[in-house]
This record gives C-alpha cells, structure tokens and sequence, in this order.
C-alpha cells in the first residue's frame, strides 16, 4: 500500500467514526426518569411539573394504544381484501389507504 491509499482509509474510517460518534443517543436515562431524584434534582423539577409529565406520559400512552389499534385493524381488512376472491384491487388499494393513514 502507498501512502496515498492509507490516506484515504485512515479518512474514510475517520468520517464512519465520526458518524457513529454522533448518532449516539442523548444521555437521558430510560422509562420514567424525572421520578428519579438525581435527574429532578438536576433539572430543578416543581411537583407540578412532576405531576404535568405523569398526565402527559398516560394521555400520550392512551393514545398510542389507540393508534396501533388503528393500524393493526387496518391490516386485518388489507389482508382480507387481498385474500377475497374474485381480487379486487380497488378495495385493497383503499384498505392500504386506510393503512396508510393509520400510520
């Protein structure tokens, strides 16, 4: 190998490194972590905000349930309308619509 070619491999491992470096995730810790007095301490969080991210984190979880109901009854009727015989693509083209729009 010349040094022209390890030149080029030494930046192109720097460049993947550099890549990888930054799709690291932030450093917040996992699940329901302003309960955690070391990270509300930090954040400097008033009861009423604890109590504001709880209401948040079960309205959004309620949602979310909902949501992936949504999509998997959308499946159901894809799948039954590619299933149907005679085919019909006009109706599976409107329940992968509906799909879709559930996601």
């Amino acid at each position: 190998m010349n040094g022209r070619s390890m030149s080029w491999i030494v930046a192109v491992g720097l460049v993947l490194a550099a890549g990888v470096a930054a799709a690291q995730p932030f450093d917040v810790p996992p699940g329901r972590w302003w309960e955690r007095p070391i990270v509300a301490g930090r954040l400097g969080l008033s009861p009423d905000q604890v109590k504001q991210l709880d209401s948040t984190t079960y309205a959004f979880a309620r949602r979310m349930v909902d949501l992936k109901g949504a999509v998997e009854k959308g499946q159901i009727d894809l799948r039954a309308a590619a299933e149907a015989e005679p085919f019909a693509p006009d109706k599976v083209r409107e329940a992968f619509a509906v799909v879709q729009q559930a996601r």
